[in-house]
């Protein structure tokens, strides 16, 4: 099973030998902590995923490799997924099923997607399960086999129960995805604050639109709350200074 990520990024047309006769997955996600966990997910089912994070990179993959299925991040850095799908379908002459993922809970923006030619649109965070039913609907056959569900194991230290449940239980992914989003968070922080000082809009949503899907991820309840209500309102001084607190607090308990 083949993987790519910011800051390691092999061929995404590679994979490995042994998982031949698994699913053949092309996921396509920007935020590296929504991936890491939506990677972990699918390739338990088993499946073997190549991940793109861009619509470029994603074309690219489907010219080299034919996939059963394409799950795809609703906002990407060159593109939006109505846009990619359109252009994956006229590659591939339109066989291939595709899930669309957005952080963003507006009926209007699954309508959208829909139209679009998705036949399902699933909402970040979201959790393991509900993803791997998702994809097992949607590929051809009995591509995959059941996994028994998961552990009930629930922790009550900063919102570990809900970081667990997206997780499926696992405690190792949590640990995991948690040691990415401490390193991509500081990141994201000053992009915001950037965004903000320099009136870009654009940056700015994009921006707080990953820190959604990764906040739900990990369980940073309160930065969640702060994320959204900063999204709906940029130009409020005390939601900036609200995202601000909240981001220095949830490093500082990481």
């Amino acid at each position: 099973m083949r993987r790519s990520f910011r800051e390691d990024k092999p061929d995404p047309a590679a994979s490995d030998a042994s998982a031949m006769n698994d699913a053949r997955l092309l996921l396509v996600e920007d935020d590296i902590v929504s991936a890491h966990f939506l990677l972990e997910v699918l390739e338990s089912l088993p499946a073997s995923v190549v991940h793109a994070s861009t619509c470029a990179e994603a074309m690219g993959a489907t010219r080299k490799a034919v996939f059963d299925l394409w799950l795809v991040d609703a906002n990407l850095p060159d593109g939006t997924a109505e846009a990619l799908l359109g252009q994956l379908q006229t590659h591939r002459d339109g066989r291939t099923a595709a899930i669309a993922l957005t952080a963003d809970p507006f009926p209007e923006r699954s309508d959208r997607l829909l139209a679009a030619g998705f036949l399902e649109v699933l909402a970040k965070p979201l959790e393991a399960r509900r993803l791997q039913d998702a994809v097992r609907s949607h590929l051809p056959g009995e591509a995959v086999e059941g996994v028994p569900p998961a552990p009930g194991c629930i922790i009550d230290v900063w919102d570990d129960a809900q970081a667990l449940h997206a997780a499926g239980g696992n405690l190792e992914s949590v640990a995991a995805l948690r040691s990415l989003f401490a390193r991509e968070l500081p990141l994201d922080h000053a992009r915001v604050l950037g965004a903000l000082r320099d009136g870009n809009l654009e940056e700015l949503q994009d921006t707080l639109h990953r820190l959604k899907a990764s906040c739900g991820f990990v369980g940073a309840r309160g930065l969640l709350d702060a994320v959204r209500d900063l999204s709906r309102d940029p130009s409020s001084p005390q939601r900036q200074a609200t995202f601000d607190a909240a981001c220095r607090s949830t490093l500082a308990g990481l």
